[in-house]
Parts: C-alpha cells; sequence; structure tokens
C-alpha cells in the first residue's frame, strides 16, 4: 500500500493506493469520516485494487480556506487517479460520497466503468430522514452539542443515540457495537464538517442521472434512519442501467450491519471485467508498434 500527501490547487490531500486484482475501486466515504472508516467493509475485498483519500478536512487532508464544491472535489479526485497512471476505475460512493461518487460518473463516462451507491441519494432533493433521527437527540445534552458541534463524534453521544440515529439491529442489541468503528474515525473539526456540508449545499443529482450510463448497483439497508431508504428507489428508477438490492440493517450496514454481505454484491457486481489500462502501459504499446 503506498499513501501519499498529494497536492491539488494548494490543498494537501493524503490518498492512500492498493495494488490488486481488478479494475481500482475509487471510495468515497460519508460526512466527516476519514478513509480507514471503510477498513471493516475492504477486508472482504482485501485481494481488490483499492484508491482511497481523505476529503480536504477531514483525516490527513488540509482543510481549504474556502469550501469546495461537489463538482471541484469530482475534479480533485480525478487528479489522485491519474497521479497513478489508471485511466479507468469502478467508482463507490457511501452517504455523502455518494452524491461525490455520481458527480464523478457524470464528469468521467469514459474513465468511470461502474459505479455502486449505498446508503446515499441523490443530493439536495431528497426524501427526507425519518423522524427517528430527530427524536435520537431530544432531551441529551442539545446546547453543550450545539456549543461544540465537534461532539457529535464523541462515543458516549454516538452510542446513546446509535440506535435511533443510524438505525439497524446490531446497535439496537448492542449500542457498544459502534465503538469498534469509532475507534477508526479522526475527530474532525467543525469547519472540516460545515465545509463537507456547504459542498453539498444546492447540489442535485436529479437532472441529470438518466443520462448516466454506467452500470451502476444501488445498496440500501431497510432500516436506514439517516438516509430514507425511499432515495433507493428514486435512484433505481432514474439511472437506467441499474439494480437496487436491498440489506437488512441502518445506515452503518456496509461497515457494521453487513459487510460480509456487502462486500460479496460488490464484488459480484465489480468483477465481470477488471482489466486496468494506465497511461503508461499505453504510451508503452504506441511506441512499439511505431517501432
Amino acid at each position: 500500500m503506498t499513501t501519499k500527501i498529494i497536492r491539488h490547487h494548494g490543498v494537501d490531500v493524503r490518498v492512500t493506493y492498493t495494488p490488486g486484482q481488478g479494475v481500482p475501486l475509487v471510495l468515497c466515504n460519508g460526512w466527516g469520516a476519514n478513509l480507514e472508516a471503510f477498513d471493516p467493509l475492504l477486508t472482504h475485498l482485501s485481494n481488490r485494487a483499492q484508491l482511497r483519500f481523505d476529503v480536504p478536512g477531514i483525516g490527513g487532508s488540509a482543510l481549504p480556506r474556502v469550501p469546495l464544491r461537489m463538482p471541484q472535489l469530482a475534479a480533485l479526485v480525478e487528479q489522485l487517479w491519474q497521479h497513478f497512471d489508471i485511466t479507468e476505475v469502478d467508482v463507490l460512493g457511501y452517504s455523502w460520497g455518494g452524491a461525490l461518487a455520481q458527480e464523478l460518473a457524470r464528469r468521467n463516462p469514459e474513465a468511470v466503468r461502474k459505479l455502486a451507491l449505498m446508503a446515499t441519494s441523490p443530493g439536495h432533493i431528497m426524501v427526507p430522514a425519518w423522524p427517528t433521527i430527530a427524536l435520537a437527540f431530544a432531551n441529551y445534552r442539545w446546547l453543550s452539542v450545539l456549543a461544540k458541534p465537534s461532539q457529535l463524534f464523541s462515543p458516549e453521544l454516538l452510542c446513546r443515540v446509535g440506535p435511533r440515529l443510524f438505525g439497524g439491529d446490531v446497535l439496537r442489541r448492542n449500542p457498544q457495537a459502534l465503538l469498534a468503528n469509532l475507534a477508526l474515525l479522526r475527530e474532525p473539526s467543525v469547519a472540516a464538517m460545515l465545509w463537507q456540508l456547504a459542498a453539498l449545499a444546492g447540489w442535485s443529482s436529479l437532472p441529470w442521472l438518466s443520462q448516466l450510463r454506467q452500470p451502476t448497483l444501488i445498496l440500501a439497508g431497510r432500516q436506514d434512519a439517516v438516509i430514507n431508504p425511499l432515495n433507493a428507489h428514486i435512484l433505481h428508477r432514474l439511472i437506467k442501467d441499474s439494480r437496487l438490492r436491498w440489506i437488512n440493517g441502518g445506515h452503518l450496514f456496509p461497515v457494521l450491519d453487513a459487510p460480509q454481505l456487502t462486500a460479496q454484491y460488490l464484488a459480484g457486481f465489480f468483477d465481470e471485467h477488471a482489466n486496468v489500462v494506465t497511461i503508461r502501459s499505453r504510451r508503452k504499446r504506441v511506441a512499439r508498434r511505431a517501432g
């Protein structure tokens, strides 16, 4: 595995690339989560080539002076895979990262071979979450949380509100099950969290989802309390070449409720064609032909 800090337009971005089988899989993470948050899922996809990164301001990536919009973030991710001479990728987007994944597919119809969307929505215009997401925080030291929003990532708070906030039988039975996932996170700054929300503000894929041509796998948790499962139906209806798979879990199904089953669905979807072509190899072939 190679870990680098790559500078793009004055912003230092932490990225890791793991060589392996198949077309490299670019992973776009959820709100406030650094690249290690995908570890429980990738344990079951360990042989696959992977490119992971921290969104600017998150994890090991520097916070830009002003928020980057979703198209700007997509341009940044394109630079990351090009840095490794990769010209064809599969893209996986989870939650907030699902919006970024959709933008990448729209901007790169030739480079993005396949698209997978997990627990996500078409953006600003979406079916809102179930009321339980608000009830999760009811009467739980709201003033202190508002005074220091970074507490939203504290183990004490998330274990208490997790069952209602994220949904899923695993957390209902044992809220402490969340601790292993929280141990992978680096607490983001308030500014970083706001910058990510600003990137998504006003962004919607609804006007152009029907134009996407990539085969798309949509995975949704039946008990997701953060992203209303009805959004999965919208994505499936508008993306012409898409299939929808349901998983019995909450919002954290890829890393908590069902990482192994999620990986099985992903592997089955991505493994049909897996040969990556790099810029360097294309140049060598052109040179051989010319010789």
